[in-house]
């Protein structure tokens, strides 16, 4: 590596000057496609009105604006150096009139990830993904690089040298090899294997996080299709959901859990490879999920938060288990991270405090009755005030806290359950507040902030005695 440093693969100008066009291609798709609904595509119509003339009109404007595309993205790569030392990781941006140096410490980094997706296949050539272990850009990805495989698995090894705390000096390079099926997988050298789930596994995990309404919603549309014969503009609604039930089942593809050094690594995927390298003493807590349908049959997936652990897509799913039975899951946890399992899920909100969870539900449920009544219908508020009680009640079943020396363990939710197991230490704040029925039941509920992207930092504490957070207030604050 040279004193100026080095730059990203030249692939990376191609394939984002590429993604940038793509918002103009959407655009002329949908365009068409209106007009087949409103033009008459026929002798004389749309078509045949547009002349040769127009036509290329139409293609220059498409080729001059992905030329300046390629041409803006030359221009700030070539002007893009990356720098790496023994301390600090160094990104210089001398694009145009503007010059920006952003300097990193090699110990603030949490995670270096692998993706690989379709366009770095074609040129073979790894993403990697850095992350720093920040609040503020916890929602994003703060580096993309992309470089060849050696230049890449080079540049992974010292940014995570730090990261191994027993010294191993294990790298986790990635290689390639053919498995028992004879497929080609990706592996990564030195790694323990500690689970790899099969294409069965991956299926039950894709049906059972599906949520229940969603196929309600399926079925019923196949219903009306079989009864209506329309077949056609039902699949024009059912295809999106369920397309949303069957990607993740390539998306997922291939899933397993290794331990290299002191570093999880999650790797997953069929079109778009991925590789999540986790630092396990930067874990800021473990989630255990269980939607409805996983509840029914008694399986149970988990989710990790570390910042940088999510997809820079989407900033989700940073799950590193997908769906198991209970004891299963524990034995992961325990082979990666044993201090953060745990044995039960704690006390459960006391019945009083259905009382001051109802009220929400009740409130909805007569505006339901109201507005059904005033048009002659009061008898469908009947279901839903039924409905809303039983999900009060399960939401108080649901709740538990259980406060330990060394952790928290806090479950949430009312159809989909969520536990979180978080060490005192890692736990942000704190908030705690009642109201005027709450605190005649001397009750209270709260909320506690954890390092994470935003969707994931919140968690809800359900109804519990004050003196219960009293003690979680205690243990967060003497915790070293």
């Amino acid at each position: 590596m040279n004193e100026q440093g080095i730059r990203n693969h030249f692939s990376s100008v191609i394939i984002d000057s590429i993604k940038s066009l793509a918002g103009v291609l959407i655009i002329g798709i949908f365009s068409v496609a209106e007009g087949f609904e409103t033009e008459d595509f026929s002798e004389g119509g749309m078509l045949s009105s547009m002349g040769a003339f127009e036509a290329l009109i139409a293609v220059a404007v498409v080729l001059a604006l992905l030329l300046v595309m390629v041409i803006f993205n030359f221009l700030r790569w070539r002007k893009t150096y990356i720098i790496i030392d023994d301390e600090n990781l160094v990104v210089n941006k001398n694009f145009l009139i503007n010059k920006k140096s952003t300097t990193v410490r090699l110990s603030s980094i949490a995670t270096v990830n692998f993706q690989q997706g379709i366009p770095e296949r074609i040129f073979g050539t790894y993403r990697l993904q850095v992350d720093i272990n920040s609040s503020v850009t916890a929602d994003t990805t703060d580096f993309n690089l992309v470089f060849k495989k050696e230049v890449a698995e080079e540049i992974k090894a010292r940014l995570t040298k730090h990261l191994d705390e027993d010294g191993d000096g294990i790298t986790g390079t990635l290689t390639k090899m053919i498995d028992e099926n004879g497929d080609i997988v990706t592996t990564t050298t030195g790694a323990k294997l500690i689970y790899k789930f099969s294409l069965l596994e991956v299926i039950r995990h894709c049906l059972l996080n599906t949520p229940t309404l969603l196929l309600l919603f399926i079925a019923a549309m196949i219903v009306i299709a079989i009864q209506l014969g329309s077949i056609i503009s039902v699949l024009v609604v059912v295809i999106p959901p369920l397309w949303s039930v069957f990607y993740p089942i390539f998306k997922y593809q291939n899933f397993k859990i290794e331990k290299v050094g002191n570093r999880a690594v999650i790797s997953y995927g069929f079109f778009t490879h991925r590789q999540y390298n986790v630092p396990l003493d930067k874990t800021n807590a473990i989630v255990v999920h269980q939607p409805t349908l996983a509840r029914l049959f008694g399986f149970a997936y988990g989710k990790i938060l570390t910042v940088g652990m999510g997809e820079q897509e989407d900033d989700a799913e940073p799950i590193f288990c997908l769906m198991l039975e209970p004891d299963k899951l524990r034995e992961i946890i325990a082979k990666l991270k044993p201090e953060l399992l745990v044995n039960g899920l704690g006390e459960t909100s006391p019945m009083k405090a259905y009382v001051s969870t109802c009220i929400p539900y009740l409130l909805f449920s007569l505006g339901f009755t109201a507005g059904a009544a005033y048009i002659g219908l009061w008898w469908l508020g009947i279901p839903v005030i039924a409905f809303m009680l039983f999900s009060a009640w399960l939401s108080v079943k649901t709740k538990a806290l259980a406060v330990l020396s060394d952790k928290a363990v806090i479950t949430s939710g009312v159809f989909h359950k969520r536990t979180l197991i978080v060490p005192n230490k890692k736990i942000q704040n704190i908030s705690v507040k009642t109201g005027p029925i709450s605190r005649r039941l001397g009750l209270a509920q709260g909320t506690v902030n954890v390092l994470a992207a935003t969707i994931y930092s919140v968690h809800e504490i359900g109804y519990f005695t004050m003196d219960r957070f009293d003690t979680l207030f205690e243990k967060i604050t003497y915790t070293e």
